[in-house]
């Protein structure tokens, strides 16, 4: 009988790990998850993401912009090609994966700043974040 009970002792603590595991899984800080790269070009500015595979950006919440010393202006840009989710906060939502390219209409100099946010397909979702992507100087 001892030795029954030392045996589930023992494999108890490895099952409670495993189902805390299969309920929290770690996910990668959002700068891993997905990445922006802004590059100059002759035409202006290319913004390239990467979104790794199981997780997504919002259209609504990718929002390029340039702060100056007059404030901030959102910048035009162009949507990549768009899937639709069922979101668990948002409901029927767009969103952008994968790898892609938006080229941007920037006019003036300042600091570029990328306004965005991400989830994983698991329902995990990263808070709202601003990245700066590059000074622009006349």
């Amino acid at each position: 009988m001892f030795k029954t009970i030392t045996s589930f002792l023992v494999v108890m603590p490895i099952s409670i790990l495993a189902l805390a595991n299969s309920l929290n899984p770690t996910y990668p800080p959002p700068y891993e998850a997905y990445t922006a790269i802004a590059n100059q070009t002759a035409n202006g500015w290319v913004i390239d993401v990467q979104v790794q595979p199981g997780f997504y950006l919002y259209v609504k919440d990718f929002q390029p912009q340039v702060n100056d010393q007059q404030g901030s202006t959102l910048l035009s840009w162009t949507q990549p090609t768009l899937d639709t989710v069922q979101d668990p906060l948002r409901g029927s939502v767009q969103v952008m994966r994968h790898k892609f390219q938006t080229q941007l209409t920037v006019d003036q100099s300042g600091e570029l700043w990328l306004a965005l946010q991400g989830c994983a397909d698991s329902g995990f979702c990263y808070p709202p974040e601003k990245r700066l992507l590059a000074i622009i100087s006349d």
